[in-house]
């Protein structure tokens, strides 16, 4: 039964398994594992080593995939330890039962007796331990965060698959140091003893997570002893620790490679203080919350998460169970209460946006539990034929989570960041420079460029790296054709990065296309132009003749909407399409080249044609060409909208129909009387009509709102004057002056007013 809880759950998730990279740490990890590199903190040299093992064996389908598969597998593992943890404790408890038990009436026998009894008994007997095991795998199997988690390269499913089996073994160590009766039992409880002391130090060179069941280990151990025979010698104890530090060794494989320098080289330990400060996870320490903030951040995880896992009647039944345990086996209720404790206690120090997948152990404990308590459940029916009927509803309430996590966690058709990062590169120049930051834009670009070859020409460089020398001198040596220089500076200030951006661009600016996502190039603004070329924008000097390099630029999105779900982050990365191409459109209207930019703002459209404010900015530009039919046709279109009422008002006012366009100005300061610009439109059309009276209530509407705008009382200023309420429009000049010293006209008029 175990093994067919490992391929049924396996073969769910290879159906929903992502068909390329994904977001997250994905593309960083599978680039990696193929370059044999160096991760992030605190480096993964088991996941390194082994992913490459596996990604040469495996025949078939991309790099990505074959690491997908290999998440998919290790969750398949964890799910069919999940089983035999679930029946270690049902039997275990039931033995207790039985052997507790002086009454031979008792309606719970010997498991002995049942299996000798009839098939009906035995029926019920299997049943009694396989089904509460069966819910419990499955329902942590399609719980919705593992699910997700075993579609994708990532490292959770190994430390679950980890964590799961160093439970399992502690159990069977405690299992077997309570059987004195066994000949072997000393043998085997050293033998235990010491692969658990390997598997921990062995799951430490994956991910550190697992140290949340030393405490709970240290407890099982220390409390099983004093009821033990057995007795630890110094040479017992030894040698477990000497299991332990073992294979922590593999960790040598960090500063080994890092000096090799592969492209994948986070870090760079290849030097004893940079060795230290990765395996130690240094750079990670700004992530941590002040400890004012740790009950809110319990109460929000709580709440945020775990009712989505499981569905809240499995949720409920898992807490159910825990209190089930701990009238049963205190001993056992505590070793798992240890670890959700360290687990939650860590959680919540962190303020990251994939915090959730820290509680991956909490989850497996709760898919535990969940077992635990229908396998209690069913020691309260009286009846077998109820029996039979409740195992039978039992049964099936993993379907729970299976139906409701589906559509959430199935990525068969997930292209999304495969052609994300697709649609960074394909737009870009031969021989460009492309400035990356931020991981869910530059882990997928890891991955094409570095694994799978994708532009080839681009020299890709990671912008917050270069605040550190290591990684300039890496530079140096991947792309020497850059001309790069660096003052050394151990500081790794954030200053740093400007002055070494800005040194690339001024040494390549004129032979290369450097490109840079916004809003990620503030230093060069004031030297240069950004022109928006996809997802990206190109750094051109000022002097270059803008309307060739604009030219050069036009680009297409190859996008696939494959109707699989998008989680948040994919989301985000879904708009930058949007403003890719607004950015572009926008670029070119407000430089007057209008008939350039329509055809981009229909592509916004034609991925979403209810996007409010490409239709708004496409009516602006037909508006701005002279095109007020179409402009009005576009501004009807939003409907009862603010922005919609303000272009009408605009395209009215350019049709010298004044008293439609006032109405709209009115309208849309109805819906939104926020906007200060509405209030001056409506005024700027009284004006014209010579409603000044009017004109000026309109302008006033704008002071509270924004009490210190100047251009209201310039709008006032000039209203005033040809009113010819001279004071008045003097003191309102003064104002505006007084405000912002520099305001256009205002000081002029001032001045002619005083008769100067």
């Amino acid at each position: 039964m175990p093994i067919i809880c490992f391929f049924i759950s396996l073969a769910c998730y290879l159906l929903t398994l992502t068909p390329s990279v994904d977001l997250h740490d994905s593309g960083e990890m599978v680039s990696a594992v193929w370059l044999l590199g160096i991760s992030h903190p605190p480096g993964y040299p088991l996941y390194c080593l082994f992913g490459k093992l596996w990604t040469s064996l495996i025949p078939f389908g991309n790099i990505a995939y074959r690491m997908n598969i290999f998440s998919a597998v290790s969750a398949s593992l964890a799910v069919m330890m999940v089983y035999l943890i679930v029946l270690k404790l049902t039997v275990h408890s039931q033995q207790s039962i039985v052997h507790s038990s002086e009454n031979p009436k008792s309606k719970i026998q010997n498991p002995k007796q049942i299996q000798n009894s009839k098939t009906i008994h035995y029926t019920l007997y299997t049943i009694h331990f396989i089904i509460p095991s069966i819910v419990a795998s499955f329902s942590f199997a399609f719980s919705r965060l593992f699910w997700q988690q075993a579609t994708f390269a990532e490292k959770y499913t190994l430390n679950a698959f980890f964590l799961s089996l160093l439970i399992f073994i502690l159990l069977k160590w405690q299992e077997v140091i309570s059987s004195p009766k066994n000949p072997k039992f000393k043998i085997q409880s050293l033998i235990l003893f010491y692969l658990f002391s390997f598997l921990l130090g062995l799951s430490f060179c994956h991910h550190l997570q697992t140290i949340f069941i030393v405490p709970s280990a240290i407890f099982l151990i220390v409390t099983a002893l004093r009821k033990s025979k057995i007795k630890f010698s110094i040479f017992n104890l030894q040698f477990s620790i000497f299991n332990l530090l073992l294979p922590l060794s593999l960790y040598l494989y960090l500063p080994i490679r890092a000096s090799t320098h592969p492209a994948a080289n986070w870090g760079s330990p290849d030097t004893l203080t940079r060795f230290i400060d990765h395996i130690t996870a240094k750079e990670y320490g700004h992530y941590f919350a002040p400890s004012n903030q740790w009950l809110t951040n319990l109460i929000n995880h709580i709440w945020q998460f775990f009712p989505n896992q499981f569905t809240l009647p499995l949720l409920i039944i898992g807490l159910v169970g825990a209190g089930f345990l701990w009238t049963k086996n205190r001993r056992l209720f505590i070793f798992f209460f240890l670890i959700i404790l360290c687990d939650i206690l860590n959680s919540i120090r962190y303020s990251i946006h994939n915090i959730e997948d820290y509680y991956i152990p909490t989850f497996l404990v709760l898919g535990i539990l969940i077992g635990y308590a229908f396998y209690s459940f069913s020691l309260l029916i009286p009846k077998k034929r109820l029996s039979f009927l409740f195992w039978l509803l039992a049964s099936g309430f993993w379907l729970l989570p299976f139906l409701t996590n589906y559509y959430l966690c199935n990525r068969d058709r997930d292209f999304y960041s495969y052609d994300y990062g697709l649609n960074i590169l394909r737009p870009l120049q031969n021989n460009g420079i492309l400035l990356i930051m931020g991981d869910t834009f530059a882990f997928p670009l890891w991955y094409l460029h570095f694994v799978e070859r994708v532009r080839d020409d681009v020299s890709l460089i990671d912008k917050l790296e270069l605040r550190y020398d290591w990684y300039c001198e890496q530079m140096k040596e991947m792309y020497p054709e850059l001309g790069f220089s660096y003052a050394e500076n151990k500081t790794a200030s954030p200053e740093l990065i400007g002055t070494r951006f800005l040194d690339i661009v001024a040494k390549n600016g004129k032979t290369r296309p450097i490109y840079v996502p916004l809003p990620f190039a503030e230093e060069a603004k004031a030297g240069y132009d950004l022109i928006p070329e996809g997802i990206c924008h190109r750094i051109v000097s000022k002097d270059a003749d803008l309307i060739s390099e604009i030219k050069k630029g036009e680009f297409s999105f190859k996008i696939r909407d494959t109707g699989v779900f998008m989680e948040e982050r994919t989301g985000n990365n879904w708009d930058n399409y949007f403003i890719g191409y607004e950015s572009r459109a926008g670029f070119l209207a407000e430089r007057r080249f209008y008939n350039e930019a329509i055809p981009y703002y229909y592509k916004v459209l034609a991925l979403d044609g209810k996007r409010m404010s490409s239709l708004y900015s496409l009516g602006l530009v037909y508006k701005d060409k002279g095109e007020l039919d179409e402009a009005e046709k576009i501004f009807l279109g939003l409907g009862d909208r603010a922005d919609g009422h303000y272009g009408l008002g605009m395209v009215y006012q350019k049709k010298a129909s004044f008293d439609k366009a006032i109405l709209e100005y009115k309208r849309a300061i109805e819906l939104d009387p926020t906007k200060i610009f509405l209030h001056h439109s409506l005024g700027a059309a009284l004006l014209e009509m010579g409603r000044y009276e009017e004109a000026v209530s309109a302008f006033k509407g704008a002071i509270p709102f924004q009490p210190n705008d100047p251009s209201t009382y310039y709008n006032l200023g000039v209203t005033y004057w040809k009113m010819g309420r001279l004071n008045e429009a003097i003191a309102a000049y003064r104002k505006v002056l007084e405000l912002n010293p520099n305001f256009p006209s205002a000081s002029a008029s001032l001045q002619t007013l005083l008769g100067g």
